[in-house]
């Protein structure tokens, strides 16, 4: 696999479930840097439904921390929730508690996206209890988690950069991708 040649740090979110054995259908995270764009092309590549998410835990704690929302119980019936796809964390998490998105948060300094339509990116970060939402240049995909973009955001830059202050090691860049 392209990815794993280019990032060989990476390991299934399946790992350690009952759905282990699945290696080739499961979701993965990768630690990843600024290069990805460069280093993973190709006609059959895409990389439109990645979710780049920057924080400074283990590959492993992410791992276990993510695992709690894989399975999810949905009138009696065990489901698979799809958060590592982009698309589909863009669709649940409005619909979540505030509770609940704190809690996949967690250690998390931000959630970022590429916008399919245009040459953007979205990215999401928590700040006291509240899910924000910005819009950014793709190729601020993999700067600092604040966004310069719109007015209203620069009202957030010194509490996210607090938070990313507070966060030892330096956060790394790490992706989903099925």
């Amino acid at each position: 696999m392209l990815l794993q040649q280019a990032y060989p740090v990476y390991q299934s979110m399946f790992k350690g479930t009952k759905d282990e054995a699945l290696s080739d259908v499961a979701p993965y995270l990768f630690e990843i840097d600024e290069l990805l764009f460069e280093k993973v092309t190709g006609p059959l590549v895409s990389l439109k439904a990645i979710l780049v998410m920057q924080s400074g835990d283990s590959m492993e704690k992410l791992c276990l921390h993510f695992k709690n929302f894989i399975y999810q119980t949905i009138n009696g019936r065990e489901n698979y929730l799809r958060f590592w796809d982009a698309r589909v964390l863009n669709k649940i998490l409005p619909e979540w508690t505030p509770e609940k998105t704190q809690d996949f948060f967690e250690d998390i300094l931000s959630f970022s996206f590429i916008n399919e339509e245009d040459d953007t990116a979205v990215r999401l970060i928590m700040l006291h209890g509240k899910l924000q939402k910005m819009k950014i240049h793709r190729n601020e995909l993999f700067g600092s988690p604040i966004a310069t973009g719109e007015p209203n955001q620069q009202s957030v830059k010194a509490e996210v950069e607090d938070k990313m202050n507070v966060q030892k090691p330096r956060p790394t860049r790490r992706f989903f991708y099925e």
